[in-house]
Order: structure tokens, then sequence, then C-alpha cells
């Protein structure tokens, strides 16, 4: 600013001294342009014909307002006017205005600037920058407490804030590509992707780790993670040895590639691999993206690959459905048997799945049987079958025998009912397995499926003779049944 007397000097030094950091007082936007307000008004206005003069009917100007400022802060005339002259109560001139016709102007009287409204601006300014809750512009400057060491506050100025703003710090975050293919002989793929490489100028982007670049030897974030996404788990050779790949450049901003190794990831010392049969034909794989705390998007702990909410709440439900399994409460440490008494399988009362199962096992046995079982069972059949084969020959060694005395002849193919309103089960197959007949001392056979012999086995309870049965009160005939299965 440029004085135009010695008066107008010693009037910018001259305060009242009195300190004032009311902020509606002293806008720091308007530090450089002039002094603290003396006055208001939305009823301003100027005239085209009269362009250095200003007037409003609700200030009353005076010749001490002459060398203050009139401040505009929109509209066509907006700017910033040194008061020359002093023509009314209500008009004043400003020697450098060039107005055009505007009204209802809001406007503010400011003093000129002086050292008082300098020191106050700074004050002010510096009562800001402490915070909202400090009430001068000396108090001490705010501390705040580091985790890591809380018993010592650390100072938040600006020696300890530099280096450590959110645009200050890196952080690797990883990305997944899934479903990628990969075939016997490649050592290595290509992956689409329009992130930027990095380098020394700027750090952010894929740690590619060609010779010269940035992340060269920063193994822990070239490095890319290749998994099976059958098993789940990494990639290995037929040696059991795991294999991974670090990014090295393909066209930026349109895709990175892919090198191949083995051995440990985060040596220098691993080999090259090239891929064999033996390996999956898909995979997915993980590898970073560096970006700074300030650029991270807010989403990036749902959506990145096994990190945040999405691979924590994947793993929550597995374990989950695991315990549901297993059929244990949230809280056991061990299985809980129904049965542990003698004789039952897990009597030993084992406190792990696996102990319980191969005590079970053990109870079963081999299902490979003696040449006499094999008779009725067969090795390696279910349980169940074998049971059912069992109650089966079980069931035709239980013959029931019912003896009836006959008294008068029964006519040949006439229906005889069995006495006792006994039952059998006619063989279908025609071999009379469920039933012999015994008259007097002789066995009389059933019928074949195509061949007629003694007695046709005609219903549950009934058989038709072929023959006569001679019978008389003189002479009585005996029939014996042996039923082997009833119905």
């Amino acid at each position: 600013m440029t004085f135009t007397s010695k008066l107008e000097q010693l009037e910018q030094i001259h305060g009242s001294l009195n300190y004032n950091d009311n902020v509606s007082d002293y806008p720091l936007a308007q530090a450089e342009t002039h002094g603290k307000i003396k006055g208001s008004g939305s009823d301003g206005s100027v005239l085209t014909a009269s362009p250095t003069q200003f007037a409003s009917l609700s200030f009353t100007f005076t010749a001490q307002h002459v060398g203050d400022f009139i401040r505009i802060p929109s509209g066509a005339n907006a700017g910033t006017y040194k008061i020359t002259g002093f023509i009314d109560a209500n008009t004043v001139s400003c020697a450098s205005a060039s107005f055009t016709t505007e009204s209802s102007l809001s406007f503010e009287i400011r003093q000129w600037q002086n050292l008082e409204d300098d020191l106050n601006y700074t004050r002010t300014q510096l009562r800001e920058m402490l915070g909202a809750g400090v009430s001068d512009w000396f108090s001490d400057i705010p501390t705040y407490t580091n985790p890591k060491d809380t018993g010592t506050p650390k100072r938040a100025d600006l020696s300890t804030i530099a280096g450590k703003t959110t645009d200050a710090v890196l952080r690797l975050y990883p990305k997944e590509a899934a479903g990628q293919s990969v075939s016997a002989g490649n050592t290595e793929i290509s992956i689409a992707d329009t992130t930027r490489y990095t380098d020394t100028v700027n750090k952010t982007g894929l740690p590619v780790s060609d010779t010269g670049e940035l992340d060269e030897t920063n193994f822990s974030a070239n490095w890319v993670e290749i998994i099976d996404p059958q098993t789940g788990g990494p990639v290995k050779d037929v040696s059991d040895t795991v294999i991974f790949g670090r990014l090295i450049k393909g066209t930026e901003l349109t895709n990175v590639k892919v090198k191949f190794f083995k051995g440990d990831p985060l040596s220098g010392s691993a080999s090259a691999f090239t891929w064999t049969a033996a390996e999956p034909t898909v995979i997915d794989v993980v590898y970073a993206e560096r970006f700074t705390v300030f650029d991270l998007p807010e989403d990036i702990g749902r959506k990145r690959f096994r990190v945040g909410l999405e691979a924590d709440a994947e793993l929550v439900n597995d374990l989950t459905r695991i315990k549901g399994f297993a059929g244990s409460d949230e809280d056991d440490l061990r299985p809980t048997w129904t049965n542990t008494a003698g004789f039952f399988p897990l009597d030993a009362d084992p406190d792990n799945l696996e102990s319980g199962i191969n005590d079970i096992n053990d109870a079963i046995g081999d299902r490979q049987y003696s040449a006499n079982a094999n008779l009725v069972i067969d090795d390696g059949e279910t349980i169940t079958a074998s049971l059912e084969k069992l109650a089966g020959s079980l069931a035709d060694t239980n013959v029931e025998k019912i003896t009836e005395i006959i008294t008068a002849t029964i006519a040949k193919e006439t229906a005889h009912t069995l006495p006792g309103s006994k039952t059998y089960v006619p063989d279908t197959g025609g071999n009379g397995q469920h039933m012999d007949i015994i008259l007097n001392q002789g066995f009389l056979t059933a019928d074949k499926l195509t061949q007629t012999a003694d007695y046709d086995e005609t219903s549950a309870t009934t058989v038709t003779f072929h023959g006569n049965i001679n019978a008389s009160a003189a002479r009585p005939a005996v029939l014996t049944y042996l039923i082997r299965k009833s119905s």
C-alpha cells in the first residue's frame, strides 16, 4: 500500500492498542486490504452520472470518515474504495471509483489499515489455528497422545505434522484377478488392469519389479499370490514348493504382467518357474496396489480381496457352518457324546472328531468276512444289507410244526384249509421253500412252476392236493405241516 503523506503513515502505525480477536470484525480474507469494520448498511447506491459518489440514507457520514474505506462485497461495483471527500451526512466521494448505477447495495465502512489491525489480524489468525476450544492467541499449542507413547504428550505443531499427513503416508492394498487362464510352458501371464505403474516421482500404483524400477527389490510389494480356486490354497509344484509371481511391466494403463517364480516370495533367491501340465489351468492371483492414505477409496475395505468386511463376513460364515456341521455350540472346546458307557463305540469319550470317528470305525470292524459268513453275507456290503440277509436266514430256520388228524377223505383238487387258522407264504419260485407237508410218514412235494407234483400252494391259508387223501374214523390219516415262513 502506498501512503500519500506522513500523516497517513503515522495513522497506519497508530492504534488504540486494544486487542480484539473477534473473527467477524477481522475476517482473515480481508487482512491485506483494510482494517476493522466501523459500520455497515444495505441501502447503498451509486450512479453512473456521478461515478465517484457513494450514498446511503441509513448511514450517517461525517468528515471523520475521510480516509476510511467503503467495501462493496458483491455486484457490478464490488471492491474496496477509499473515501476521499465528505459531501453531506448521506454522501461521500471516492476519487478512485468509477461507479455504474446500482442500488440496494450491501456495504461496510472499514477504517484505514493500521498496526493495531495488523496485530489483531495476526492474533486472530493464531487463535483460529490453535483451535475452536482455545480462548486466546497466546495459549500453548494443543497436544495429542501417541498410542505408542501415552506418557509423553505430542505438540500438534507443523514440525510434528510434517510428513505425517494422509497424503504423505503410503499403504499397500491387495486386489484380486480371478479366473486367469494359464498353460503349460507359460513363464508369465497378462492381467487387464488400467492402473498406472509406480515410479520414483509418483510412488502410487502397481509396484512392478522390472530392473531399475522403484520396487525392483521391494518383494513385499511386488509379490503376487497365486491361488488354486479348487482348493483355495497356494499352487505348488510336484515337489510341494510354493509357486508365486512378481509384477512386471506390460502395457501401462492397459495391463500388467505376472512373472512366475517358486520358493520364498520375500527372498531375492527365488528361482523363475515355467508352468507345467501338473499345475491347474485356471488360477486366481492377488497382487498389491499402493495408495496414499488420502487417496484410499472409501469402500476399499469392502471390495478388496481378503481385506475388510467382505472377507471377515465370509470367514465368520465359514466358521459358523463348520460348527453347525460338527454339532458344537459357540463355547464348546470338545465334542459331547450321547453315550460313553461300556460297550458303546465311543466309551473312551474321545475329545475330538477324528478320534471319535476312528473309534466308530474300529467298532464296526473289517467288512471282509470268513468263508462260512460268505455263505450268507458278502464282503464290503452295507451293514444293513448284511443284517437283512442274516435276518432272512434266521427266519428260514424258525419252523412251526402243526399236526392235523384227518377222519374223512379229502377229495383231490379241492382247496384244503390249514388247521388252527394257520398261514404260510406260498413260494413264488415254485420250490415249496416256506412249508413242508408230511402225509403219515412220507413227505409230499409242492408243485414246481411248470410241473405238477403232490399239491399246489393255493393261498396263504390253503393247499390243493392232486390225489385223494383217504381217511376214515377207523383209519385216520395224519397231515403234518412244517411252516418256515408265515404270512
